[in-house]
């Protein structure tokens, strides 16, 4: 995995076949809310397996995410 942060707001997950991206969102003075989606090259979703790798990938990127949640 690859991980890129654009300024002010968007992340980006890449991996060989994916690319997931995050959109952060202020929603008050205190407060923010994050969009999450993803997009798949290569790989369609009726491929035996797709939704154990999607689930894969999803937990590990949010593991090595939670890292930084408590940084504001």
């Amino acid at each position: 995995m690859l991980f890129a942060n654009i300024p002010p707001t968007l992340s980006l997950v890449l991996t060989s076949d994916m690319v997931i991206y995050l959109i952060v969102r202020a929603d008050g003075p205190e407060t923010h809310a994050m969009d999450v989606e993803n997009s798949w090259f290569r790989v369609p979703a009726a491929t035996p397996g797709f939704e154990h790798r999607l689930a894969m990938i999803m937990d590990a990127a949010g593991k090595i995410m939670a890292q930084d949640q408590h940084v504001g």
